[in-house]
């Protein structure tokens, strides 16, 4: 019961969160504001709330949410894991049954990964037509 009642709360705070901060944005970013309401007038012609169908048509919208998403880094520490075999890495010897525990701010602010990781930019998660592209190297919550 424990576990039900952590995931929830879990799952319950980082959506508020996530929320919260898309407010925030938003209001500090005025122009990304309007465009990210141009579209979605645009898709739903002002008649109904946008839905999941709506998603595909939403790209500048979608890549909001994203980029709120890496800039906030909510979770960055992921869940720990574990090593299952002996292994290699970066000229190091990581032993079985060792602990890792992936820092995900690392890799949400890699400027190999992103353009401009210092900066919230939605362009991050659009292509060079302007639609959706997910990354890689996004993880905001897990690894």
């Amino acid at each position: 019961m424990s576990v039900m009642v952590g995931l929830l709360a879990a799952g319950s705070e980082t959506t508020a969160s996530t929320l919260k901060f898309c407010l925030v944005f938003l209001a500090h970013y005025p122009d990304v504001q309007a465009k990210v309401q141009q579209e979605i007038d645009e898709v739903t012609q002002s008649l109904h709330l946008p839905g999941i169908e709506n998603r595909p048509q939403l790209a500048y919208t979608n890549a909001v949410i994203h980029e709120i998403q890496r800039v906030l880094d909510l979770a960055p520490i992921a869940l720990f894991h574990a090593v299952t075999k002996d292994i290699e890495f970066r000229g190091y010897t990581i032993p079985k049954d060792t602990i890792i525990i992936p820092f995900l701010t690392s890799v949400l602010n890699d400027p190999s990964q992103w353009e401009t990781p210092e900066r919230f930019n939605p362009g991050h998660f659009l292509d060079e037509q302007g639609q959706f592209r997910n990354r890689v190297a996004f993880m905001p919550f897990s690894a």
